[in-house]
């Protein structure tokens, strides 16, 4: 449980900058395989007027003082375009 609390804050802390209108944030977290100790996560953006959106997950969690990667916990990284077809993402 821990896991998911750290996981869910550092995706919500998520940074987006964007020309133009405020984006739109939408995040579904589900854990379809329970007995694996992962959720999937969906994070759908919308109102990017650029080409190049840059998401930021920070290295640490609210009163815990210590730096943490948890970028390298992310595994399986997809990204889709508005249309479906898969863009390039680099993690």
């Amino acid at each position: 449980m821990k896991t998911f609390i750290t996981f869910f804050l550092a995706v919500c802390s998520l940074s987006v900058f964007a020309i133009g209108e405020q984006p739109v944030l939408q995040y579904v977290v589900s854990m379809p395989e329970p007995a694996s100790h992962r959720f999937q996560t969906e994070f759908k953006v919308s109102g990017i007027q650029g080409d190049t959106v840059l998401l930021r997950m920070p290295k640490w969690t609210p009163g815990y003082y210590q730096l943490m990667d948890y970028a390298s916990d992310v595994l399986n990284l997809k990204v889709n375009g508005v249309d479906g077809k898969a863009v390039a993402a680099e993690k």
